[in-house]
C-alpha cells in the first residue's frame, strides 16, 4: 500500500513540475488590442521592444481557439504564445493563453 501511495505522489509531483516548466518556457508579451473581428480574430500591437522584434508591428490570432476574456479594443493584454504560425502583416501567432492587464 505504501508503494502505491509513493508512486501516485511521485506521478503528481512529476506532473506539477512539467506544468511549471512549460509555463516558464512559454514566451509571452503585452500588447494593446487594436481590432476585434466578428470571426474571432484579434489584432494586437505589442508594447514591448522584445515582442516587436519577434512579431513585427502587429500580431493576430483567433480568440475562438482560447478562452474568451471579454476583451475590448484598447485593452492591454498579456499573451502567452506557442509559436509563430505565419510571418505576414500582421504576424499570425499561436496564442495559448491571454489575460487582461489593463482595461481601456
Amino acid at each position: 500500500m505504501k508503494k502505491i501511495i509513493l508512486l501516485i505522489a511521485s506521478l503528481v509531483l512529476l506532473l506539477v513540475a512539467f506544468v511549471v516548466f512549460v509555463n516558464i518556457n512559454t514566451p509571452s508579451f503585452n500588447a494593446r488590442v487594436v481590432e476585434i473581428f466578428e470571426n474571432g480574430f484579434v489584432v494586437v500591437e505589442p508594447i514591448q521592444d522584445r515582442a516587436v522584434s519577434n512579431f513585427g508591428a502587429r500580431a493576430s490570432f483567433n480568440m475562438n481557439e482560447i478562452n474568451d476574456i471579454g476583451v475590448s479594443v484598447g485593452d492591454i493584454v498579456s499573451i502567452r504564445v506557442g509559436r509563430t504560425v505565419l510571418q505576414t502583416d500582421p504576424t499570425i501567432i499561436d496564442a495559448r493563453r491571454w489575460s487582461i492587464v489593463e482595461r481601456y
